[in-house]
């Protein structure tokens, strides 16, 4: 319902009810503030030729009788404001009821903004219109849903509402839906008789603009450079790089607030101020038809690239950008990579890459470091974000491409590049591959005097060597990638990243205090430079450590910090996978088996599905749960030790010591409670057993009596 249907319904309650004379005057077409005491004189009947004042002749006339005033849409004349105040104060029993897109900032007033329809109000609204614009539409089954959803975009605007269900004569509901990305375009055709602010939104919103001063005009133009809508900052940093007056900026949001085409949202103390979808749109199309609309768009850029910067810099960045935020650096990026390439400067370069990683956007990553202007270092980091998202032969494609395109004397682009073609050896389990690629990025790196890229390529180095069961080589190999890292000054990341894997080593050769010491660090350092998810990976690492030093409750306080950790992951599923079933052990380790199997029945088909990771993952999460059930359900546990076998098997990835006691162990007892054969039988049914079918076993798990609570390690 708009203001003057609300008023019109007031007007039908105040008649029924106490005595009361009411007066309404339309104000729509009246530009003139200095008419309206006149105008206000005549309608209360103290109009015609007198010496005396307007203002002196309605407070004669009224005096203290009860009288009700209805202005309708005043907006225009609310230079004349001192005048119905001064009325209100000298006539004791007149009330004012005003509507206006914008308040007259009188003492006295009192502000009641009309909010949007309700979803169901705003349904009723459209198929009544719809109704009687087509008779033979009947709504119903799916167009129930359509017309919910074309009500949402449209946000409950009655004459957004209007016009669209209008549109029913010629459309189907479908491609009236279809069509709203236009909505000035699509929204207009209303009745001839009726202003142009009621006969399209068009008119709507440009009659709310005709009420504010050009410069402000001017900054609703650059609005449109912001999709997540801006904070005052980003408008002034516009405004100085077009040598504007900063402090006009305020004047210029107020007053678009106050006519209703600014929205502000408060975000923790911060306001952003936001456009309706269709106030967007005209406000996109000021700022293409603008003089200047390519140097805001460029100083907009600027902006949201300088603030990635900065926030990467923030020990906790990924809790400083918000999704409007990230949408405004979409379009920085976009705006930089087609117009102003020098803007994507290194710096830049790498904090957008730390940016869709700690968010876990890594397909709108991989494709904004994939365009031309990216070069081949952009194609390196597109080819690390395909990696992220198991895209490995894409990765290859873009990591051939950046070796192609770099220089032979960029050492430092060459050595990042190998250094991604050795990775994707190591996700695709092609160790051979792996090593000649890292050793070719190991000669750049020196070539380049590059310690902490040096330990980046070590560190890859070690991976592959534990992977490969040469545990010693990885020992060795990750220590001198830590030691190099620190020596050049690595971030807490890329140090966090090494000692994660130092972890798993002293895991797997039974230290346990050193992996202790090692994932807490790791964990530590992740968290505190906002990369939660490699924190909850280390805190995991954590939880199977203590479980296999016989610790239970602190393997559940690791788990449990792992799991709030997370946080949103965003294309990041396999970091959740791995938790999870790593917190399925540890539930099931201390007691907790119904819990573990409900989990793990979850779990596992989609670990099974996914990637290597989490293929590996849920092998050796699956030998350690059959070590907790051998004496307990011996055929489950061969079950289960042969689905592990065989998915470590298919990775061409060795058995790590402690998986490898593990099944030892059930080996040794299936066999003593089966006998050989039985227990065969039962392993090679595990090989072949789908995700499916191994998920529903896992059910078992419930009611198997655990037998070893401290696990190998």
């Amino acid at each position: 319902m708009g203001k003057t249907r609300l008023v019109a319904e007031l007007i039908s309650t105040f008649l029924s009810g106490a005595p009361l004379s009411i007066y309404t005057l339309e104000l729509a077409t009246v530009t003139e503030p200095a008419l309206l005491g006149e105008l206000i004189a005549e309608v209360v009947g103290a109009g015609g030729r007198s010496k005396l004042a307007a203002q002196d002749r309605v407070a004669a006339e009224l005096r203290d009788r009860r009288v009700l005033l209805v202005l309708d849409c005043v907006e225009r004349v609310v230079a004349a404001a001192p005048l119905v105040a001064a009325l209100v104060r000298r006539c004791s029993g007149l009330t004012v009821l005003a509507t206006s897109q914008r308040p007259w900032r009188v003492s006295g007033e009192r502000e009641l903004h009309l909010p949007p329809l309700p979803a169901v109000a705003a349904a009723e609204l459209f198929v009544r219109r719809a109704a009687a614009a087509n008779p033979g539409w009947r709504v119903g089954g799916v167009d129930n849903e359509v017309v919910a959803e074309i009500c949402h975009r449209l946000e409950g605007l009655p004459l957004a509402i209007e016009l669209a269900a209008a549109r029913m004569r010629v459309l189907s509901v479908r491609e009236l839906a279809s069509r709203l990305d236009r909505r000035l375009h699509v929204l207009s055709g209303g009745p001839v008789d009726l202003p142009d602010r009621h006969r399209s939104l068009r008119g709507a919103i440009e009659s709310s603009l005709d009420l504010v001063t050009p410069g402000t005009r001017t900054v609703f133009g650059w609005l449109g450079a912001f999709p997540g809508g801006a904070r005052l900052a980003d408008l002034e940093t516009v405004a100085a790089a077009l040598n504007v007056d900063v402090d006009g900026c305020l004047p210029a949001v107020e007053e678009l607030v106050q006519t209703s085409l600014v929205r502000v949202a408060d975000e923790a103390g911060w306001y952003r101020y936001t456009l309706p979808d269709a106030v967007r749109e005209l406000a996109v199309e000021d700022l293409a038809a603008a003089a200047q609309g390519g140097d805001v768009r460029r100083a907009a850029a600027a902006r949201y690239l300088a603030l990635v910067v900065a926030w990467c810099d923030d020990p906790a960045p990924g809790r400083a950008l918000s999704g409007a935020d990230a949408d405004n650096l979409r379009a920085a990026v976009e705006i930089a990579v087609r117009d102003h390439p020098a803007l994507l400067t290194p710096a830049v370069m790498d904090a957008l890459y730390r940016h869709y990683d700690l968010t876990g956007r890594y397909s709108e990553g991989q494709a904004a470091f994939s365009w031309s202007g990216m070069g081949g270092a952009g194609l390196v980091r597109a080819g690390r974000l395909a990696l992220l998202r198991c895209d490995t032969e894409a990765a290859r494609q873009l990591g051939d491409q950046a070796v192609a395109q770099l220089a032979p004397d960029d050492h430092i682009g060459l050595a990042e590049a190998r250094l991604l073609l050795g990775w994707v050896g190591l996700e695709v389990r092609d160790w051979r591959g792996a090593r000649s690629h890292l050793r070719a990025a190991l000669v750049q790196a020196r070539r380049a005097g590059d310690l902490v890229l040096l330990g980046r390529v070590l560190n890859n180095l070690g991976v592959c060597s534990a992977f490969d069961g040469r545990l010693r080589d990885a020992e060795r190999q990750t220590a001198a990638a830590l030691v190099a890292k620190r020596r050049g000054g690595a971030g807490p990341i890329e140090l966090a990243r090494t000692l994660n894997n130092l972890a798993e080593n002293a895991r797997d050769a039974g230290s346990f205090g050193d992996a202790a010491r090692r994932a807490e660090e790791a964990t530590t350092l992740f968290a505190a430079a906002g990369h939660h998810r490699g924190a909850a990976t280390a805190a995991s690492t954590g939880a199977l450590i203590w479980l296999a030093h016989g610790d239970t409750g602190a393997a559940l306080a690791a788990i449990d910090r792992a799991t709030l950790l997370l946080g949103d992951t965003g294309e990041d599923l396999s970091t959740v996978t791995v938790v999870d079933l790593r917190r399925t052990l540890v539930w099931h380790a201390a007691g907790r088996a119904g819990e573990a199997a409900e989990l793990l029945r979850r779990t596992l088909p989609h670990a099974m599905r996914h990637e290597r990771r989490t293929q590996e993952e849920a092998a050796l999460m699956l030998a350690q749960h059959a070590a907790l059930v051998a004496a307990g359900d011996p055929v489950l546990a061969a079950t289960m030790v042969g689905a592990a076998g065989e998915l470590l098997l298919l990775a061409n990835r060795g058995i790590p010591p402690a998986e490898q006691k593990a099944i030892d162990v059930v080996t040794r007892i299936g066999v003593a409670a089966l006998g050989k054969d039985a227990f065969a039988q039962a392993s090679a049914a595990g090989a072949v057993a789908g995700p499916q079918t191994l998920a529903a076993l896992c059910g078992r798990l419930a009611t198997a009596t655990p037998t070893n609570r401290q696990l190998t390690g």
